[in-house]
């Protein structure tokens, strides 16, 4: 299966990676490992494809199907999901510095 990436995103990703795919109405569920990256930005959209293999599980998936990709990145430690609106004031972002 192939999947477009903004190439900024492209860095995140390595061979090997696992990919959880679903379904548009998230009925269905396969596994998924990266096996390839391509090695150019596509001109018209900006994109670097990534190429997954879908490790099959009897589940049903057509050609042409709609299906949302979901990357297990990299465990974040030490970090804190903040509301826009708390960082950010009009067009101003509000910076913390935590000390331990």
């Amino acid at each position: 299966m192939e999947i477009p990436l903004e190439a900024s995103e492209t860095k995140w990703i390595s061979l090997g990676d696992e990919v959880i795919i679903k379904d548009e109405n998230n009925v269905y569920e396969w596994n998924s490992k990266v096996i390839r990256k391509a090695e150019n930005v596509n001109e018209q959209t900006q994109s670097i494809s990534v190429y997954v293999s879908i490790i099959n599980n009897g589940k049903p998936i057509y050609k042409g199907q709609y299906l949302k990709a979901t990357f297990l990145g990299i465990p974040l430690t030490n970090v804190m999901e903040m509301p826009r609106n708390a960082v950010l004031i009009q067009t101003r972002f509000l910076l913390f510095k935590i000390a331990y």
